[in-house]
């Protein structure tokens, strides 16, 4: 979603090629156009946004139209990485304040 992300963000839509999509992967794990198109798909299914193939000058590509959930992605994407921040932080709290109350008994009762 990221590399859909970055094409349409400035205008809510874009018309792109597959290699337009494939180039915003990170080199190690370009998708070839089958498991791009699956991946499309899977995130159309999701409600992100609308995906229709056409052709310009013989070449395939895509028009990609971002619904609300899509414009919405880059939020939501930052504020779930937020809660897990602070998941992780309370824990780090309770743990550090457990092993001070453990010491405080043991110095209390020995």
């Amino acid at each position: 979603m990221d590399c859909v992300y970055a094409l349409c963000e400035k205008e809510g839509s874009c018309l792109c090629s597959p290699w337009d999509i494939q180039r915003q992967f990170p080199a190690g794990v370009r998708p070839d156009e089958r498991q791009l198109e699956d991946i499309l798909r899977a995130l159309q299914t999701d409600g992100y946004f609308d995906v229709i193939l056409s052709s310009r000058k013989g070449e395939r590509v895509y028009v990609i139209t971002l619904r609300p959930v899509g414009c919405a992605y880059r939020r939501e994407n930052l504020q779930q990485r937020r809660n897990i921040a602070l998941k992780i932080s309370l824990a780090a709290v309770c743990a550090a304040l457990s092993f001070l109350v453990g010491l405080l008994l043991r110095t209390l009762f020995s």
